[in-house]
């Protein structure tokens, strides 16, 4: 085995190839380099992506939510509320009520949720980091709103002009209707004063208007009555306090963050693969080049390969040697590209080198994050390929004959 890897290492960094070989090797090593390093950095930056939109979507969205399957309001107080709220991980419990409304402002109209919540709701949140126009009013209470950035746009309303004011109407509950019945009687009409607006992300921005719960169960005449319960728990035990609150509430509807938005989280893997199985196409052309610069060696090589068949080596140690030349240089290209990924990776996360077109409210430059399974999934797959294409050129080595000189 130690003469095999001598062989090896001997052919890889030796110059007295030709220079065709030479030139062949060389290419080869860095097309593997460049495919490789690419694939790192694009996961890198799909996997910023994914983390800067789970913390956009948990700054808004509760870890878990509760929601009955029956019916549509809960009791604020209702009795498992405080076994609950006494389960390891779980921070605080926070009602909530989120129904649609039919905004007005001017002549313009829009139908979007109210989302009427506490003041412990801004506290977890991160809200106030996302506020792009007027504030967030403290105490959180009386006839104030803070609208969506996308809301805000539609509605034409400016929450820092002091005249703002925005009509909510919202249809009654529990209300006869008939052929007789006006229709203004179908309408709670609630008047907010817009406060702030806030930009997260465009489906949230253009959906919800968050007011105090308090006040909302007022003018609302939904006093005592929740629509939904937001529970706060640490990121990594999300789905662990969704089952247990499952089998507290079995006539209740529980769904962690990223079942309220199943399709994103689909989409965001699927895409990230997509990528990952056309770079992986691109590192698997390079690996042709390989290929072909091993067979060129092996040609090269067959002077040398019948004299140590003739001193008496096996075929096996020959092809080893051969099969070992193509795997050094496959790793040799992965530890480069592993550290390439690496350092562009830090200077974009320190320096942002790279800068995303257009304007945004939320980040300026390409998003990055390394994850270390990732990083073992692609390191396997090419080290799959370098097995694959090193093998069927050393088998070459068969075909050379030994070389006997005549006494």
């Amino acid at each position: 085995m130690k003469l095999t890897f001598l062989l090896a290492k001997r052919y890889l960094f030796t110059r007295r190839h030709p220079k065709a070989i030479h030139g062949m090797s060389i290419l080869s090593f860095i097309a593997l380099t460049i495919g490789i390093t690419a694939i790192f950095l694009i996961m890198n930056v799909f996997n910023g992506f994914e983390d800067l939109i789970r913390e956009l979507y948990s700054s808004f969205y509760p870890d878990v939510i509760i929601t009955p399957k029956e019916g549509e309001y809960f009791e604020e107080d209702v009795p498992w509320l405080q076994e609950i709220s006494q389960l390891p991980h779980v921070n605080t419990v926070i009602p909530a009520i989120e129904e649609q409304a039919l905004l007005t402002h001017s002549d313009k109209r829009l139908v979007a949720y109210i989302l009427a919540v506490d003041s412990k709701f801004l506290q977890i949140s991160k809200l106030d980091s996302f506020i792009v126009l007027g504030t967030i009013p403290k105490p959180f209470e009386g006839p104030v709103a803070l609208l969506g950035y996308g809301v805000s746009y539609l509605l034409d309303l400016n929450p820092e002009a002091p005249l703002s004011l925005l009509q909510a109407h919202v249809l009654r509950k529990q209300i006869s209707i008939s052929m007789f019945t006006a229709p203004n009687a179908l309408f709670r009409t609630v008047k907010l004063k817009p406060t702030g607006s806030f930009a997260i992300q465009q489906e949230i921005d253009q959906k919800y208007v968050v007011v105090p719960l308090n006040f909302w169960q007022r003018k609302t005449a939904q006093q005592g009555k929740v629509t939904s319960f937001f529970i706060d728990t640490d990121d990594k035990f999300r789905e662990d306090v969704a089952e247990q609150v499952k089998q507290i509430c079995t006539n209740c509807e529980v769904r962690t963050l990223w079942e309220l938005n199943p399709t994103l989280y689909r989409i965001l893997k699927a895409e990230k693969w997509s990528v990952f199985a056309m770079l992986a196409f691109v590192v698997l052309l390079a690996g042709f080049t390989k290929i072909s610069a091993l067979i060129m060696l092996v040609i090269y090589k067959r002077p040398d390969i019948r004299i140590m068949l003739a001193l008496g080596a096996p075929y096996k140690t020959i092809e080893l040697a051969f099969f070992l030349y193509g795997l050094l240089m496959t790793l040799s290209a992965l530890f480069f590209g592993i550290l390439l990924s690496l350092a562009v990776t830090w200077l974009q996360q320190k320096y942002g080198l790279i800068k995303i077109q257009g304007a945004t409210f939320i980040i300026e430059n390409y998003p990055v994050a390394v994850k270390l399974w990732d990083y073992l999934l692609i390191s396997v797959f090419i080290l799959a390929l370098g097995i694959f294409s090193s093998y069927p050129a050393a088998r070459l080595v068969r075909v050379v004959k030994p070389f006997f000189r005549n006494p």
